[in-house]
């Protein structure tokens, strides 16, 4: 049987900025499908490094123990600079132990990563079956496939880079297996930083219950390529049954692209809730196309427990909206934050500001209206070209793997796409927390929300004071005295 570690690798924000730590479902699900189609052949340990982590003695110490056939990495992209430290050091230790990436980062910037970091093979895109093409590879003692693996990069015997394009055989999502939340102690997460900014300490579970987006953002990622696959209504609920009698999970943070792409499959999700008298506690910190939400759907999402949804509306300006190819019905948008509000769901507005040939006025227009907006809180991002997606190819010339790859966390941004200053930029995202947490209707509207919701108000309140007012309000003060100090000029970020 062979041994198989998969590490999740830890960013410098979680311990800096307390940047969320959820469950890594993404290594749950490819530990769970390996046991599915080669069952008995493979041990699988997870080491999550940032609930976990080691220096460099106890890494060796660690993994002289395990003994493992095959290490996996997996990593997004902010996790770059960690990449960059943990595969050279693993390599250098450890030679003939192989080293697999995968993930946002891998996939996003392809095979000429394997150029900044000794991974002897990268995974791209939806990962299951690669992996285990690779698991397969190696019980046979071979260094290279004798096929062609969708997604998969590696360099040759003669020292030449192959990579097969990524999601060319993508996985029938009926048959992904339930997680392997065994592999984990799904308690670790509890207090830890969530996605959901006003989330309860309750035990929580990630789902995901689709994969694709059919949308064509331009500032977004095409990991699991733009097919919609859901899964069906009963497969979701009985993967929540069981994550609620074996674990003791009731609550759920949906983290799909677009849950709601098929209204009837999300109705009938609640319908199957309802029906099987689970208690459960849903959040939505991704997942939602705001605009294509209606009160039915609403309502029917708060009566299984949903207290909380981010509303995506990236730009106030209709240009943007449509040099971005978000094409949101900002009107349809407002409309249904004020419904979730009187069903007692918390709206957290999720804007970016900086596009490409953005103008001061249009970037007032997105913190004016976000100010008038029904939204309960915000965040306001800087927008990066991340590495593979259509804003970086079409606005800044760059292709995959063309620069060093660094940091790129939304709340730490030194460059500017446009042609307001990167400087500028950091004094209007500021501009745009002061003038939306100074507005007495607003802190009203959370008054009057937590006070209607009894289940979570003492701990509630306290936390979005806390995150509001005091963390959100001490990184802007650093902001705004760095940029005075002139500290924020051009750069990539930290490199690899």
């Amino acid at each position: 049987m062979s041994r198989v570690l998969l590490i999740k690798a830890m960013r410098k924000a979680v311990l800096e900025t307390g940047d969320s730590v959820a469950p890594p479902l993404g290594l749950l699900c490819l530990a769970a499908y390996a046991k599915k189609v080669r069952p008995g052949k493979d041990q699988f340990t997870i080491l999550d490094e940032r609930i976990h982590p080691r220096i460099q003695e106890e890494w060796i110490a660690y993994i002289k123990e395990l003994r493992p056939d095959c290490i996996g990495l997996s990593a997004m992209s902010a996790d770059a600079g960690r990449v960059g430290v943990l595969i050279p050091f693993l390599k250098d230790n450890f030679p003939n132990i192989p080293v697999v990436l995968g993930g946002p980062l891998a996939s996003s910037v392809g095979p000429e990563l394997m150029r900044q970091v000794p991974a002897d093979y990268l995974v791209m895109g939806e990962g299951e079956k690669a992996f285990v093409s690779l698991l397969e590879m190696f019980e046979q003692g071979l260094s290279h496939p004798g096929r062609e693996v969708s997604g998969l990069a590696f360099s040759d015997p003669d020292g030449k880079t192959v990579c097969w394009p990524k999601n060319k055989d993508l996985i029938d999502i009926k048959s992904i297996p339930f997680p392997a939340y065994d592999l984990i102690d799904l308690k670790k997460y509890q207090y830890q930083p969530r996605m959901t900014p006003m989330s309860t300490k309750e035990p929580y579970a990630y789902i995901m219950t689709s994969r694709g987006c059919p949308y064509h953002c331009i500032y977004c990622h095409d990991i699991f390529s733009k097919k919609f696959r859901p899964m069906d209504a009963l497969q979701v609920v009985n993967e929540i049954e069981r994550l609620i009698t074996d674990f003791g999970i009731h609550e759920f943070e949906i983290i799909d692209d677009v849950f709601n792409l098929n209204r009837k499959r999300v109705l009938a999700i609640c319908s199957e809730i309802k029906r099987r008298g689970l208690k459960t506690a849903f959040t939505f910190p991704n997942g939602l196309r705001s605009d294509i939400l209606d009160r039915e759907v609403l309502e029917a999402l708060a009566s299984v427990g949903t207290y909380h949804i981010d509303v995506a509306v990236e730009s106030a300006s209709p240009r943007i909206q449509k040099l971005a190819q978000k094409n949101i019905n900002l009107e349809k948008l407002e409309e249904n934050a004020v419904i979730a509000s009187e069903l007692g769901i918390f709206c957290w507005g999720l804007f970016m500001l900086g596009f490409p040939t953005e103008t001061r006025r249009e970037i007032l227009k997105t913190l004016f209206w976000a100010w008038k907006s029904p939204m309960h809180g915000a965040f306001f991002f800087i927008v990066i070209p991340q590495e593979g997606t259509e804003l970086a190819r079409k606005y800044c010339n760059k292709k995959p793997g063309d620069s060093k790859v660094g940091s790129s966390l939304y709340f730490n941004v030194k460059d500017s796409l446009t042609h307001v200053s990167a400087t500028e930029l950091r004094m209007y995202q500021s501009l745009a927390y002061i003038l939306f947490l100074c507005s007495p209707r607003r802190l009203w509207a959370i008054y009057r929300h937590i006070s209607n919701n009894g289940r979570r108000i003492s701990g509630t309140i306290f936390r979005f004071l806390d995150y509001l007012l005091l963390q959100k309000t001490k990184n802007l003060a650093k902001q705004v005295w760095g940029a005075a100090a002139g500290r924020f000029g051009q750069g990539a970020g930290q490199k690899i």
